[in-house]
């Protein structure tokens, strides 16, 4: 459970930004872009999650390694992690080290879930003889957000392991010079190709999951909150024309 407090501490801040972002995105792409709009809306929502979540995956990474690094980083909490990387001569560079390479997987992964779970939730209305996404049940919801989820997983993991390579190697000596594309060349030279799909079954058994009970709940609580606001407006409205 080494790194679980980092995600604790974050994991509200991270989905806030996440899902404000996505409402955002579906408030401002046209209806028109179809499949497009729904990869805009992902991208939009992961560049403001990223902001919050990269600093907490750093600090998570650091502490569930470090009993691996040979002394190269020991960290008794996920604050003193924090402490640490700002103190590391790198101030807030430290902290957002591997940004644009958490985007290089996130930001695919999330435009590819978030158009297969739309198309997903579009079809299963078609097929259920539904007038609206809306009316689909949490445990459909939820069936489409897992297969989503796990598509996309597969597509992004080859970057994903690098990228969380160059989030731990960086703590090394001489880790700040490492980039993404050198991390991955010498990966390929010296592991093969078959390297980055190592741990695709464990990320595969973590996302699909939390994502089918995260968007059920989402969207299950947004409904229960739209529905709540529609009866208060109409109530609203009622109460005003009798008072006329």
């Amino acid at each position: 459970m080494t790194g679980f407090g980092a995600v604790l501490w974050g994991v509200v801040p991270a989905n806030l930004a996440y899902f404000g972002g996505y409402e955002l995105g579906k408030a401002l792409m046209p209806g028109h872009w179809g499949m497009a709009g729904d990869m805009a809306t992902g991208a939009l929502a992961q560049v403001l999650a990223g902001v919050v979540y990269t600093p907490i995956d750093i600090v998570k990474e650091r502490m569930q390694v470090q009993a691996l690094m040979r002394g190269s980083y020991s960290y008794a909490s996920p604050g003193q992690a924090f402490r640490a990387l700002l103190g590391g001569g790198q101030g807030l560079r430290g902290l957002f080290r591997g940004y644009w390479a958490t985007n290089c997987v996130w930001l695919p992964w999330n435009a590819m879930y978030i158009a297969g779970y739309e198309q997903l939730k579009r079809h299963s209305a078609q097929l259920l003889q539904l007038q609206d996404t809306q009316e689909l049940s949490p445990l459909v919801v939820a069936s489409c957000s897992a297969a989503a989820a796990a598509g996309a997983a597969v597509l992004t993991h080859p970057a994903d392991v690098v990228k969380t390579r160059l989030q731990v190697l960086t703590g090394q000596q001489g880790g700040a010079a490492l980039t993404a594309l050198k991390l991955a060349q010498q990966q390929l030279a010296a592991e093969g190709v078959g390297s980055f799909w190592h741990g695709l079954t464990p990320r595969l058994l973590n996302i699909a999951p939390g994502c089918a009970l995260s968007w059920a709940m989402y969207e299950w609580l947004k409904r229960r909150l739209d529905g709540s606001s529609s009866s208060s407006s109409s109530s609203s409205s009622s109460s005003s024309s009798t008072g006329g």
